[in-house]
């Protein structure tokens, strides 16, 4: 128990120092330096959960795939409105456990931006889809009410598609208010409430079109995905 408080803990305090991070890197315009600090911070709880455990080879090389996988669905989807990164995010977080899902999200931002191009927003991107992976494995018995690998009803299944929409429109939600603040640190070089809430509120189109693109992709992805696990779960024994 005092384990499991100590990983939650380290977590949200990663979580937060990339946030503040950000912050002095608009301050400082050292972009690289602090986001690869910010890197480090938020590959603690990784670190800390394998020190304690003994290391699935299986696992490692599944999670190396999947970061493979939402690195390229960022790529090939970063000229349209929404990606698929955050869809793809929640299902392996739920599969994989809240550490790996908040390392996943870490890893697709920082090595996405390889190509895309860094910058303070980096932190903030990092921060964000690392929290949606944490929270998403840390909820899934809500997300999947019934064991997901034994679903065969087709009611059970579009009830859970319902509750994976709902998630990943509030995860749009949540996303878009953490990039909101890399946006007033870039055009106000400060934070105020008025400022926070001006940006939401220009932004809020961009913020619709995270929660639809969400939304639309955990439909198409959903028992793909599914499939992909029982597989796994079957094969290797995750």
């Amino acid at each position: 128990m005092k384990g499991r408080i100590l990983k939650q803990i380290i977590a949200i305090f990663a979580a937060v120092s990339v946030l503040v991070l950000g912050f002095i890197a608009f301050q400082s315009e050292t972009y690289y330096l602090l986001f690869f600090i910010g890197a480090l911070l938020l590959c603690f709880p990784f670190v800390y959960r394998y020190e304690k455990r003994t290391i699935d080879v299986a696992e490692v090389v599944a999670m190396a795939f999947f970061t493979a996988l939402t690195v390229v669905g960022r790529l090939v989807f970063a000229t349209l409105p929404g990606t698929p990164v955050t869809a793809m995010l929640v299902f392996a977080a739920c599969f994989f456990g809240r550490e790996n899902g908040f390392m996943l999200g870490v890893l697709t931002a920082l090595i996405s931006n390889l190509f895309l191009s860094h910058g303070p927003w980096t932190a903030y991107q990092m921060a964000a889809w690392g929290i949606i992976g944490y929270l998403s494995g840390f909820f899934r018995s809500l997300l999947f009410p019934k064991n997901p690998l034994g679903i065969n009803t087709c009611s059970q299944s579009w009830r859970n598609i319902a509750i994976f929409s709902v998630w990943g429109a509030f995860c749009g939600v949540m996303y878009s208010l953490i990039l909101d603040l890399s946006t007033v640190f870039f055009v106000y070089r400060k934070f105020t409430v008025g400022y926070y809430l001006t940006v939401i509120a220009s932004s809020l189109p961009v913020t619709i079109e995270y929660i639809v693109t969400n939304v639309i992709f955990i439909i198409i992805f959903y028992h793909p995905f599914l499939y992909v696990f029982r597989r796994l779960m079957q094969k290797r024994g995750l």
